[in-house]
């Protein structure tokens, strides 16, 4: 699926692929992994859940900050459809409802509480 990161795999020290859950979550938070390849979002919402969970503090010893750093390109939000009308119909309204700032206004107070994980990696439109 990731072409570069096949070719780096032999040059690391470690590698290993996990199930998503409280143990890559745990392995982070305790300096067994140095990163994880994932969606930022949602990785945020899982993290900030233990910490929630669990009644600690975001940012203590037990659950430090995290920063999310994307490294592959967004894909772009486009649907595609067998029938060029209609998918020409969609994208642009999804098009006119990004630039009006529906989407942003929309979707803000879902990613706001992650917004010091992800930062401007979840684009704020």
């Amino acid at each position: 699926m990731f072409p570069s990161l096949a070719e780096a795999i032999p040059t690391l020290g470690s590698y290993w692929e996990a199930p998503s859950g409280f143990a890559t979550t745990q392995a982070l938070v305790n300096g067994d992994a140095d990163a994880f390849i994932t969606d930022g979002l949602i990785f945020a919402i899982d993290y900030m859940g233990r910490v929630d969970k669990t009644g600690a503090t975001y940012g203590d010893d037990a659950w430090p900050r995290m920063k999310f750093t994307a490294l592959f390109p967004t894909n772009g939000d486009k649907m595609h459809f067998r029938d060029e009308d209609e998918r020409d119909e969609f994208n642009a309204c999804l098009d006119r409802a990004q630039a009006s700032g529906a989407i942003a206004k929309a979707t803000k107070p879902y990613v706001d509480p992650y917004r010091e994980i992800v930062d401007d990696q979840v684009p704020k439109q």
